[in-house]
């Protein structure tokens, strides 16, 4: 008989289950981007300008601002992965959609690992 064995590593937020790495890392990253900087107590350092960012005027230099906050946040705050790349594309109804492209950083194993979000404009 053979098992297949998931590591589990974190905890689901909402449900208190556990979750599998990549989610996990998924919701840290989600937790990351929505958190403003300077409003954890005993992490003040932790979190992104994302919301800062958000209901300004779509353009270029927004998007390119989008891209630091990204990189800065998750680079900072997210030690079990590394970046790859960060693209943007254009969605339906102002919504544009950032995909984050990343490196899972394990000891005995490594993943590329695929984290989708919406960034909308009303």
């Amino acid at each position: 008989m053979r098992y297949i064995v998931k590591q589990l590593t974190g905890v689901n937020r909402n449900t208190g289950e556990l979750m599998p790495d990549h989610a996990h890392i998924h919701q840290s990253i989600d937790d990351i981007l929505t958190t403003p900087i300077g409003t954890r107590v005993m992490r003040r350092e932790y979190g992104s300008l994302m919301p800062d960012l958000l209901d300004r005027p779509m353009n270029d230099a927004l998007i390119m601002q989008i891209y630091a906050a990204i990189a800065i946040a998750v680079t900072k705050n997210e030690p079990r992965i590394r970046l790859a790349a960060i693209k943007a594309e254009y969605g339906t109804n102002g919504k544009m959609i950032f995909s984050i492209e990343y490196e899972r950083l394990h000891p005995t194993s490594s993943a590329i690992g695929l984290y989708k979000f919406e960034v909308i404009k009303r």
